[in-house]
């Protein structure tokens, strides 16, 4: 069974300018720390770290809840969508082909497919998912930063940075490698 997000054990940190961040605790949780639905959603590794890497962490996920990371995340979700249409109708145009060259039997439903451009569908298809990359790279970027100006770069290396490399995670197409986000922050400082 699933549990909401509202019925997770609660818990708070005091952060550098006084005020108190409230987070919810969930144990199975694989990442370190999440935003889902408004809440910072943080796992167990979490609460065994040292205060200002704690809070290293809360700036960097505080900085994807704000509004205009929000925004990026929703620009980021339609060329998502737009990505995943045009790789269907990329498929179908493809089956639309293997059959009018008798590879595969006829479909009557492609009919209306034919009039489409192929060479525009793969234009959507790959433009709409390298945007997407670049967005999500930049919503990471914007919450590196925040964590970066309001605790240093040394905490923000000391946490998310060697929370990647001590996990060794894989490189990720949807967030930046972390040589170049610890890179990018360094520059910034």
């Amino acid at each position: 069974m699933r549990i909401k997000v509202e019925d997770l054990q609660e818990g708070e940190i005091t952060l550098n300018d006084g005020s108190i961040q409230k987070y919810k605790i969930d144990e199975k949780q694989k990442h370190i720390a999440k935003t889902k639905k408004g809440y910072i959603i943080v796992n167990k590794e979490f609460l065994g770290r040292e205060d200002n890497q704690k809070k290293t962490i809360i700036y960097h996920e505080r900085g994807h809840l704000k509004k205009f990371n929000r925004e990026i995340r929703s620009l980021s979700t339609i060329f998502y969508s737009i990505f995943m249409i045009s790789g269907i109708v990329f498929l179908f145009k493809l089956v639309y082909y293997l059959s009018l060259f008798k590879l595969i039997p006829y479909s009557g439903f492609m009919d209306d497919l034919g009039h489409i451009n192929i060479g525009l569908v793969v234009v959507v298809f790959l433009s709409s998912f390298i945007i997407f990359i670049q967005l999500n790279y930049l919503s990471e970027i914007l919450s590196d930063f925040n964590a970066v100006k309001n605790m240093g770069v040394q905490n923000f290396n000391d946490s998310v940075i060697d929370y990647y490399r001590k996990k060794n995670l894989k490189d990720s197409t949807f967030h930046p490698h972390w040589k170049l986000r610890k890179r990018i922050m360094e520059e910034l400082d």
